[in-house]
């Protein structure tokens, strides 16, 4: 599988983040990023356009990809406190009933970057709902482990795009940055790799591997089953290396998944 760099991602690491629209101006860097974005659902946009106006017009899709993700991972919306999937699904319908914040927003990433926050919404939303189900009949104890477990295996699929797309994962840690750099770059396999993630075949398995101690290995297998024969996970296996797609075959798309987010962990 060919590799590319990524010109804009390699100049801008958050050292030079800092430097080219400044911490003594604004204060601190990484503090008015995350309020840029959560205020974008209450449809204030003057600090996320303050933001971007600093920032020369080729480097603002990486830097706004930059600020969804201090926002959106680690400390989220409170200093040490990470932000759930209920409070990601309440930013994006906030700031998509919101013209000014949604045009905002879209003139500093691409179409694909949009999608990609789209498709993570539904991702998001369609879990949180399912496992509150789950937890209502007493299948999980816990909907934060829960999805925590199920979103793992869409930051599998989102980071190793990212890595193919980019040369490398510019957001160590930040599976939504790193989505979203990639939807930004002209190439579709980040729009393929979230289609997917979006798919109720999909959020199904991230669902049933989630509650695996209470769900039998045949559900999961039912539940891989049902999403190799859709669409969009036949478009994302023509992205793979022949290799990838033997290993599926041999070890199923859940081992396939988490092998690759430890290789990724530990840098193997």
């Amino acid at each position: 599988m060919a590799v590319h760099s990524h010109p804009i991602a390699d100049s801008m690491e958050p050292a030079n983040i800092v430097n080219l629209y400044g911490r003594n101006k604004d204060g601190d860097i990484v503090n008015n990023m995350r309020t840029s974005i959560n205020m974008l659902a209450n449809g204030s946009t003057t600090n996320f356009n303050r933001l971007m106006q600093n920032v020369p017009a080729d480097m603002r899709q990486y830097v706004a990809a930059s600020a969804i993700s201090k926002a959106f991972t680690g400390k989220g919306t409170t200093p040490g406190v990470a932000i759930s999937p209920t409070q990601y699904a309440n930013w994006y319908r906030g700031m998509m009933r919101n013209a000014e914040s949604r045009r905002a927003l879209a003139k500093n990433l691409s179409p694909g970057g949009m999608k990609a926050l789209r498709n993570m919404y539904v991702f998001n939303d369609g879990i949180s709902k399912a496992l509150k189900s789950d937890i209502t009949t007493g299948r999980i104890t816990s909907i934060k482990e829960a999805f925590d477990d199920a979103s793992r295996l869409g930051d599998a699929i989102v980071n190793r795009t990212a890595k193919s797309v980019l040369g490398r994962v510019p957001f160590v840690g930040e599976p939504i940055g790193n989505m979203i750099t990639a939807a930004n770059s002209t190439s579709k396999r980040m729009e393929v790799a979230t289609d997917l993630i979006a798919s109720p075949e999909f959020r199904d398995l991230a669902r049933q591997q989630a509650v695996w101690n209470n769900a039998s290995a045949r559900q999961v297998k039912a539940a891989e089953a049902a999403l190799k024969k859709s669409d969009r996970y036949k478009r994302w296996a023509s992205t793979l290396d022949p290799l990838e797609r033997k290993q599926i075959y041999t070890n199923g798309v859940v081992n396939f998944l988490k092998a690759k987010e430890q290789a990724e962990a530990t840098g193997d």
